[in-house]
């Protein structure tokens, strides 16, 4: 199970407790690999979709999941392309943008356009 913790605007913190829980056997489920070992990274919400989106640089998934977070959905990242997946953010039209560190080379940030469903 990996925490979601939520961010308090009016206190400008967050909160002590998980929001709720995401369900890493459904992802494994999804992913069809029992060993599978994920640990986010980075998360945002989709503003077109308004769903969650964690990122794992581990296991290099990213994960979709509803405001309640229960997992829709899950992908495998090609390291050849997400070496070290450790940012997600969208633009207000859905484009998602991926950044990679850099560690010994440069960072690289992937853009995803939006297409509607």
């Amino acid at each position: 199970m990996i925490p979601a913790f939520c961010f308090d605007l009016a206190a400008k913190q967050f909160q002590q407790e998980p929001c709720f829980m995401i369900d890493t056997k459904k992802v494994r489920a999804l992913l069809n690999d029992k060993n599978l070992e994920c640990r986010p990274s980075a998360a945002a919400i989709h503003p077109v979709l308004n769903k969650l989106f964690v990122l794992c640089s581990v296991g290099k998934v990213l994960i979709i999941c509803d405001t309640e977070g229960n997992v829709e959905e899950a992908f495998r990242l090609d390291p050849a392309f997400f070496p070290q997946p450790e940012g997600i953010t969208f633009a207000p039209n859905g484009d998602m943008f991926i950044c990679n560190e850099g560690q010994d080379q440069l960072g690289t940030i992937i853009r995803f356009p939006f297409v509607a469903p």
